[in-house]
């Protein structure tokens, strides 16, 4: 008599998906991996603009004593040095947006395009408003910056964009 147990197959491990989620991967449409590829250009410029900031400590600190003649030299650093910090924090933040909004769209979470749609349009907003406060290559980034914003949010919104975000969330378009 054999005190064994029977030897019963093991039960393969299912195939790890791609993005975490079961189901079939459906591919991102030409106007979503435009969208994303602009949202990278988007996460590149904020970068560009923080590092500029960091490169120009200089001529901010100049700006800021001609401002507030009445700050000493210990306060005008402590001003400079809130000032760089906070900027590089919202830098920071800018690109980390950026970069999420590209991925989570690219996979085609529909709340994703409704906060892209939302942080668009602030961009846009506070762009236009600073538009009247900057001047040479100020000016000319951010006429770029709003020609982005507004062409990624045409991106998502195409006919094939539309189908692609009901079809991931799995609700037929009518």
């Amino acid at each position: 008599y054999d005190s064994q147990p029977p030897a019963y197959p093991s039960i393969p491990a299912p195939p790890p998906f791609p993005d975490g989620e079961p189901g079939p991967r459906i591919q991102p449409p030409s106007s979503i991996l435009n969208a994303v590829r602009l949202m990278y250009v988007g996460a590149a410029l904020s970068a560009l603009g923080f590092i500029i900031v960091l490169l120009t400590q200089g001529s901010l600190r100049d700006d800021i004593a001609d401002q507030n003649p009445d700050l000493d030299a210990g306060e005008l650093d402590t001003v400079v040095t809130g000032f760089v910090v906070s900027l590089v924090i919202v830098g920071l933040l800018a690109v980390g947006l950026w970069i999420w909004m590209a991925e989570t769209n690219r996979r085609g979470r529909k709340w994703a395009r409704i906060v892209a749609t939302v942080l668009g349009g602030l961009n846009i907003v506070i762009t236009l408003y600073r538009l009247t406060q900057s001047t040479g290559l100020g000016t000319f980034l951010d006429i770029i910056v709003i020609a982005l914003a507004a062409t990624i949010l045409w991106f998502l919104y195409r006919p094939e964009s539309n189908q692609y975000y009901d079809a991931v969330a799995g609700t037929p378009r009518l």
